[in-house]
């Protein structure tokens, strides 16, 4: 009976697993967008500061 109760847990917890992994490709996906995104708006913030500086600079 025990042994067939641990088989039982185990079928349930692989698609329970597989799920998991299939989250963690999401939650991953949308990291890696949110840091290219983040460092894709701090690259601009930067370069329009600069420019900011440089046309101060020029008067």
């Amino acid at each position: 009976m025990v042994s067939q109760s641990g088989k039982r847990k185990n079928k349930r917890n692989k698609p329970a697993s597989q799920t998991d992994a299939v989250s963690i490709k999401k939650t991953s996906k949308s990291e890696i967008f949110s840091q290219t995104f983040g460092f894709a708006g701090f690259f601009v913030v930067v370069h329009a500061i600069s420019q900011f500086i440089l046309l101060i600079a020029r008067r």
